[in-house]
């Protein structure tokens, strides 16, 4: 089934749909760049825009509800993401 789990805040976070941004970042793979807009480094550089993910024992939700409800920050890292991006 498509989606890549990461780890967030030491518990896994499944990334269902994502899409690559123009530009690039000198941050870390899988620190969290902007937290409102869901721009996450990637290994390679670039940068990924999370649209859809799913905590674990929930429902799928839009980025932005979950980033709402988690009080994501800028800085926050995705542990597992940005190596294959």
């Amino acid at each position: 089934w498509p989606g890549v789990t990461v780890q967030f805040r030491n518990e896994p976070l499944k990334l269902l749909r994502v899409h690559d941004e123009p530009g690039s970042t000198k941050s870390a793979p899988g620190d969290i760049i902007d937290a409102n807009a869901g721009l996450v480094a990637c290994g390679s550089g670039t940068i990924l825009r999370l649209i859809e993910v799913q905590p674990a024992g929930k429902r799928p939700m839009l980025w932005k509800d979950f980033a709402n409800g988690r009080q994501v920050k800028p800085g926050e890292r995705l542990i597992g993401a940005g190596a294959g991006c």
